[in-house]
């Protein structure tokens, strides 16, 4: 097989404590992007060790998680990676959570009940940014 991208598939890693939003969430990214490897993490903790790991192109997160927020976990992976695109997806309104989250250099931020077909479409914009070509 030849082809100029030698292993330049995007890496997802998905953040979420809701074990069932979670799985049926990267089941649906899978079908719509197929040629991504999608990593899942049931808190930051978890989530930046496999950052720490895998080093993916983007991370989509919940900010409220116990062990690690998503709000540590995206600190901490900014200060390892500032290109990382970053998707934090929350229920939470506090405009102290939205300021952390700007303040960090989140690319997006979404509410909570997320509608998928946004969600894909913020997907395509970080792997746009992450392409090679």
């Amino acid at each position: 097989m030849t082809s100029d991208h030698t292993h330049s598939a995007i890496t997802l890693l998905f953040v979420e404590d809701d074990e069932l939003a979670r799985h049926v969430t990267c089941k649906l990214i899978s079908h719509v992007f197929p040629d991504f490897v999608i990593h899942q993490a049931e808190n930051g903790q978890v989530g930046l060790d496999i950052f720490k790991e895998q080093r993916p192109n983007i991370v989509i997160t919940d900010i409220n998680m116990p062990v690690m927020n998503g709000i540590q976990m995206s600190r901490e992976i900014k200060s390892i990676s500032p290109d990382t695109c970053i998707i934090a997806v929350t229920a939470n309104t506090n405009k102290d959570i939205l300021n952390d989250i700007s303040e960090i250099g989140i690319a997006h931020c979404e509410l909570k009940p997320l509608e998928v077909n946004r969600l894909f479409e913020l997907i395509k914009s970080c792997s746009a940014s992450n392409d090679p070509e």
